[in-house]
């Protein structure tokens, strides 16, 4: 769960990319992409331009039930990400 000090937001640029949340955790920025269903490690525009622009040293990308890994970024299942 989030402390007091972490918050939870949301990305969109002027060209409508957007990411679902964004978590800000001690001054690092974690981006979160939802899907429903999910069968590749492929990555949205959106998710390319946000991590070009800020750089995360985290990333997740989740769904009801694809799990994998490319380079930092995970792949999960909800369930697991919760967990």
């Amino acid at each position: 769960m989030l402390k007091k000090s972490e918050q939870v937001k949301y990305w969109n640029s002027k060209s409508k990319a957007e990411i679902d949340f964004i978590l800000e955790k001690k001054g690092s920025l974690i981006p979160i992409e939802v899907k429903s269903l999910l069968f590749s490690n492929k990555l949205s525009k959106s998710y390319q331009s946000f991590m070009q622009k800020y750089k995360p040293q985290k990333d997740y990308v989740l769904s009801l039930n694809y799990e994998s890994s490319k380079d930092i970024i995970k792949f999960l299942p909800f369930a697991k990400f919760i967990k």
